[in-house]
């Protein structure tokens, strides 16, 4: 997913225009849902998946550390709920975790992003295992 998202991410420019934006217009940020870090999650699906508000989490949103735990609680959630879902997707698994991480399937930037899953893991097997997070990922 961290390949994905780097190819529509844009340069150092934009990087640097999110920190800034996040820095000084957080408020903001959150109201309009942009997506943020190295995953490009939206505000909104980050606190839903951690359960806390924006605010908790504004100072990790630019670890990558935790931009990646983030990313891998959201897949393993798209995993857990793949049977329920199996039959509609033909069993193409890269479109199901395409369609749920970024939208829609309809939308033509998803077709894309789960042919390129296709390819880049191809001969490799898709599985996760839990993952130990550390203090800093969990904001109190």
């Amino acid at each position: 997913m961290l390949c994905i998202e780097n190819l529509n991410r844009g340069g150092k420019i934009y990087r640097k225009l999110e920190k800034i934006y996040c820095c000084f217009f957080y408020e903001r940020a959150i109201k309009k849902d942009i997506s943020v870090g190295i995953s490009q999650i939206k505000i909104s699906n980050i606190a839903n998946i951690l359960r806390q508000s924006p605010i908790m989490f504004k100072k990790n949103l630019f670890k990558p550390s935790f931009s990646i735990n983030v990313m891998t609680l959201i897949i393993k959630k798209i995993f857990n709920e793949y049977d329920d879902c199996s039959d509609y997707f033909n069993g193409d698994i890269f479109s199901y975790i395409a369609s749920n991480y970024n939208g829609n399937y309809e939308i033509i930037d998803v077709k894309i992003y789960s042919a390129v899953l296709r390819s880049l893991m191809k001969n490799k097997t898709l599985k996760y295992k839990k993952i130990n997070y550390d203090e800093e990922f969990y904001v109190y």
